[in-house]
């Protein structure tokens, strides 16, 4: 028993002595892997360990990021082992290491390894590694903002100097969106494993934005005046849409010049703005501002000269300045003189003139003395010319619009001329544009650099709208309307043009192809083909037929030849084709109606307009195009002139000229204001009294001609029952429409953006028009025509409206048409609106 005791004894310790050694083993383990402390190195400085030879390299992290690999730490040292030791690879050592944003401290420290070598030490104090990081109060600036912004998921290591970083772009991020009050506190905390969490807790406070602004000082020019010169804007109700109200740290300097500016430009030569206050309202946290302006003196130009040349005289210079003797002194004027003597004189190869102005006044009488000194340089040569930016568009593409080449005289007509012709392509990035850049060799050569950017030119785009086609104005299409598009203008980078497009709805539908190429073998001649068939339900859009539909099938070759001698591109276009038009069954009326007055006449009227039938036309086309962007022009113009003859068959045989004009300019640069203007005319007339197919008449009314009425509501139409109480007529269709051989339509129209990025742009606009003339052989007695036709002579109907397009979040584009001559039984305004969405 005693003996089993005594075995049982030593079991137990032998299990503790056990449990002891492995405790300790663990405990050995662990001290092992804590931070080992620096060793004791010598006191040698770094440029005494010169030369001496380098026995080993030992890394020391302390406190190491599991983002940094220990091979990736040495990657970086250029030392080598039984190698001389070369201080100056130090600072760059240190300072790339540095650069990794993933260490507090860095030491470099050698020891004596016998007399002439040396144990290098590389000893790093890392900073914490991110483990979390935790906002909180942020509701104005979002998590997703936040983020794009800073990049906080990237973010590896944390230092008090990188989180006072984060707050500051922080509050800049606040500040932008005008939370001026913000408090954004930070700080750092370890857990057990001593990585780190950034706690940022934010106050956002409320907006501040200004309130008022206000003018001391000013005596001559109205404060409402000053107020639209300057960046800062008072807040209104709009203003989160313009960004009014807005206020930003830098922007009262940028206020200041321009005031200042402002004035000169009326003459008053020592204008200043003395100060600018911004003062916070404590009750409201809301911000205003007041400029103090000492206007002075208003200065007249008294004498004006410019340095005359070989080439001008001085009155033929003079002639040229938007300035004379006598005028009130304008700093915009001196600098549009600058640039006109610049342009006139690179006129003549000299694109290195220097043109200095002297302006001396004369405080006693008020008046100003201007000249301009003229050094002419040498005349300059084109040495080579570059383009850049062109990723996708083949240079010789570019270079077929430019009107020179290397070694010829530069000229800054040419070279504007050239620009506005190459963007007019429309392959480039709208924002950026095309640019010039002259880099001078020596006085007589230059390298011209074209810079270019490429935009998206290939589109796969469903459309949605209501209330109309706005790109045809011989479309019936009213109410909902779709359609899906593939187009390319500059495919394959070649300039190749294709366009496949269906349309859709209630009244019609279309599909259509058609392919150009405009350079054929880069020759200016552009030839190409179109396919198409579109079927048109009649009874939808005249309400009294029967089931009607049209059905057009057909193809066309088209050629032109661009004339290029000119300045300006002028297009000669010939287009042939054939054409099928099949009715699904012979035109008549619904039962319902045969009972009215007009009944009869109607229905010999619909019988002779629509037929079934083959025919081949012939168009002839000439027109120029000068804007400086085909889908979204601001400035220049296009014009053509389109005669489209119908051959003669059986039942078709027609002449028709259509003459188009339109016309942009920038009003107010700064306001990006633009006014367009567009004018339509038209005739038809038929070839050996043959029917007009419907389509080719003109029915004028919506978005593509008059906003605010309905398709073909101002043309001639009929109506079966005049008698009729006004008060039974529901919306603007109470007649038919018939069509008329003769148009005319003109559009006015001023946009503005409403976002400064031209995401949301706005739009009033005024329409006018009208479509008149009977069709021929309509078969039908005057009494009956003078009865119930309505719009057969000319009336011209007017309407205006306002409109908004959106690029962004979503492509849209609404127009509310307003009559401006509205008549009994009419509604007041018409909505046309579309939708697309591009892929």
């Amino acid at each position: 028993m005693q003996k089993k005791v005594v075995n049982k004894s030593i079991r137990i310790i032998s299990l503790l002595v056990f449990i002891s050694i492995f405790c300790s083993s663990l405990y050995a383990e662990d001290a092992n892997n804590e931070q080992k402390p620096a060793p004791v190195l010598s006191e040698l400085s770094i440029p005494q360990l010169k030369e001496r030879i380098i026995n080993k390299i030992h890394v020391i992290r302390n406190n190491p990021n599991k983002f940094l690999t220990n091979d990736a730490v040495k990657s970086y040292i250029p030392f080598v082992e039984d190698a001389p030791f070369d201080p100056a690879k130090s600072n760059k050592l240190i300072k790339k290491l540095f650069e990794l944003g993933f260490f507090e401290n860095i030491q470099l420290r050698g020891k004596l390894v016998g007399e002439d070598r040396i144990d290098l030490y590389l000893i790093l104090d890392e900073l914490p590694e991110v483990y979390d990081i935790e906002i909180t109060g942020n509701h104005a600036v979002t998590d997703q903002k936040i983020e794009s912004e800073l990049k906080l998921s990237e973010l590896r290591a944390i230092n008090q100097r990188k989180l006072n970083n984060i707050i500051r772009k922080l509050r800049k991020l606040y500040q932008n969106k005008n939370f001026h009050l913000v408090d954004i506190r930070g700080e750092i905390k370890l857990n057990e494993n001593k990585k780190a969490i950034i706690i940022i807790k934010i106050n956002e406070d409320i907006k501040s934005l200004i309130k008022k602004v206000l003018f001391i000082g000013n005596k001559h020019v109205r404060s409402k005046k000053l107020k639209s010169f300057i960046p800062s804007r008072e807040d209104w109700i709009l203003g989160f849409m313009t960004k009014a109200g807005s206020y930003q740290p830098d922007q009262l300097s940028q206020d200041k010049r321009a005031l200042e500016y402002y004035y000169k430009t009326l003459g008053f030569l020592a204008a200043k703005v003395l100060d600018a206050k911004l003062v916070m309202d404590p009750t409201t946290k809301q911000y205003m501002i007041t400029f103090y302006i000492h206007e002075g003196d208003q200065y007249r130009i008294k004498d004006l000269h410019v340095q005359s040349t070989e080439q001008l005289s001085e009155h033929q210079l003079l002639n040229f300045l938007p300035m004379k003797s006598g005028d009130l002194f304008s700093m915009e004027h001196v600098k549009d003189s600058m640039e006109i003597l610049k342009k006139i004189f690179g006129e003549y190869g000299y694109i290195f003139v220097d043109i200095q102005p002297s302006i001396i006044p004369n405080e006693e009488n008020r008046t100003v003395n201007i000249s301009f000194d003229v050094d002419l340089g040498n005349k300059v040569y084109l040495n080579r010319l570059t383009i850049k930016g062109n990723k996708r568009t083949r240079d010789h593409i570019i270079r077929r619009k430019i009107n020179f080449s290397e070694g010829d005289l530069l000229s800054y007509q040419r070279m504007e001329q050239s620009k506005n012709r190459i963007e007019a392509l429309s392959y480039w990035d709208q924002k950026d544009g095309v640019q010039w850049k002259i880099n001078r060799i020596n006085d007589n050569l230059a390298d011209l650099d074209l810079i270019v950017k490429d935009a998206k030119t290939g589109k796969l785009m469903a459309q949605f709208g209501w209330g109309g086609n706005e790109m045809n104005m011989q479309s019936a299409s009213a109410g909902f309307n779709f359609g899906v598009s593939a187009s390319d203008i500059n495919f394959l980078g070649k300039g190749l043009q294709f366009n496949t497009v269906f349309n859709w709805s209630k009244q019609e539908w279309a599909l259509a192809f058609d392919f150009t190429e405009p350079y054929l073998m880069d020759r200016p001649l552009s030839v190409g083909y179109n396919m198409h068939v579109n079927k048109v339900q009649r009874s939808e859009e005249i309400e009294s037929i029967n089931d009607l539909s049209e059905r057009y099938m057909g193809g066309s070759f088209h050629t032109a030849y661009i004339l290029t001698k000119w300045a300006i591109d002028t297009i000669f276009r010939g287009i042939i084709g054939i054409e099928n038009i099949k009715l699904n069954r012979p035109p008549t009326l619904r039962p319902d109606v045969c009972d009215n007055p007009g009944a009869c006449a109607y229905s010999k009227i619909i019988q002779q307009q629509f037929k079934d039938g083959t025919m081949g036309y012939l168009n002839l086309e000439v027109g120029q195009d000068m804007r400086n962007h085909l889908l979204h022009p601001s400035a220049g113009y296009q014009w053509s002139a389109v005669s489209r003859i119908g051959f003669p068959t059986v039942k078709f045989g027609f002449w028709r000229l259509d003459l188009d004009y339109s016309w942009y300019a920038s009003l107010i640069d700064e306001y990006g204001l633009v006014v367009g203007f567009h004018m339509h005319g038209g005739y038809v007339r038929p070839l050996q009294n043959k029917t007009i197919p419907f389509k080719e008449l003109f029915n004028i009314g919506g978005p593509a001609t008059v906003r605010g009425f309905e398709w073909g509501q101002i043309s001639p139409s009929f109506n079966l029952n005049p008698w009729r109480n006004v008060d039974e007529i529901i919306g603007d269709r109470f007649t038919e429409p018939l069509g008329g051989r003769k148009a005319l339509v003109i559009n006015l129209e001023l946009t503005f953006p409403i976002k400064k990025d031209y995401s949301v742009v706005g739009a009033l606009f005024y329409d006018g028009g009208s479509g008149w003339e009977l069709p021929n052989n309509l078969n039908i007695t005057q009494a009956e025509c003078n009865t119930f036709i309505y719009n057969a002579c000319f009336d011209y109907r007017q309407a205006i409206g306002i409109g908004i397009r959106m690029l962004q979040p979503q492509n849209m584009k609404i127009d509310w048409g307003f009559k401006l001559d509205r008549r009994p039984g009419e509604t007041a305004s018409v909505v046309h609106f579309s939708t697309w969405r591009e892929f």
